[in-house]
């Protein structure tokens, strides 16, 4: 069974700019809140935050498709692209419920261990069975 989740959220008023669309600095908040569904899943946030190990984003490469209006129901969707030592690459993508898809994404964090300063092997806190792991 791959690595995946996927929230819903629908378009407010407060997430509207001046043209009538979801602000891509709103997008950004809407990644993020899929990734932290993603890793409540499947990851103890609890045991690494006790820890002081945490995630650390340290790139983003975003393509906006479609613009996203306001009343839309947005289905954005988490999965593992690749697998390195520290760190991890996960894909986004945004789809309306009517279909249209309005945006795909590729984040890449580093687990890092605050106490010690440094990065931490990622394979001892993610259960990567079956999760299109590189190799």
């Amino acid at each position: 069974m791959a690595m995946k989740s996927t929230i819903e959220k629908k378009v407010r008023g407060y997430h509207i700019d001046y043209y009538g669309h979801v602000n891509n600095t709103r997008f950004l908040e809407f990644l993020e809140d899929a990734r932290w569904d993603f890793k409540e899943k499947f990851l103890n946030i609890t045991d690494l935050h006790k820890a002081n190990i945490g995630f650390i984003t340290v790139n983003i490469n975003v393509n906006f498709l479609s613009p996203a209006t306001l009343g839309e129901t947005l289905e954005i969707s988490t999965s593992i692209k690749e697998i390195g030592n520290t760190s991890i690459k996960l894909e986004q993508d945004i789809h309306s419920k009517s279909g249209k898809h309005i945006l795909e994404a590729v984040i890449t964090q580093v687990l890092f261990d605050f106490s010690r300063g440094k990065p931490v092997p990622i394979k001892k806190y993610l259960n990567v069975k079956n999760s299109g792991e590189k190799r």
